[in-house]
């Protein structure tokens, strides 16, 4: 179940992890990411179905599981979405 938001954060991780901003504040872009992924996450969790988006008590520290988790969501939403006409 992969996808391309998936497939795109190890190339984010591994930019912040590296610096290559060229000013050395991975932390801060470690602290925007986590700011995406929580407003994503809250989207989300307003248009899936109950239940469908696992509860962040649960979260790991790690942005790929939290990016999958906010993935699982965006299919129940798109399979609970009436079909265009």
């Amino acid at each position: 179940m992969r996808s391309i938001a998936a497939a795109a954060l190890p190339i984010i991780w591994r930019h912040t992890l590296d610096g290559a901003d060229g000013d050395g504040a991975p932390a801060d872009n470690i602290g925007e990411l986590w700011a995406a992924l929580r407003l994503i996450r809250e989207t989300v969790e307003g248009l899936a179905p109950p239940g469908s988006v696992p509860n962040d008590k649960y979260a790991t520290p790690e942005p790929m599981r939290e990016a999958e988790a906010i993935i699982r969501g965006i299919h129940a939403i798109a399979r609970s979405a009436s079909p265009l006409s």
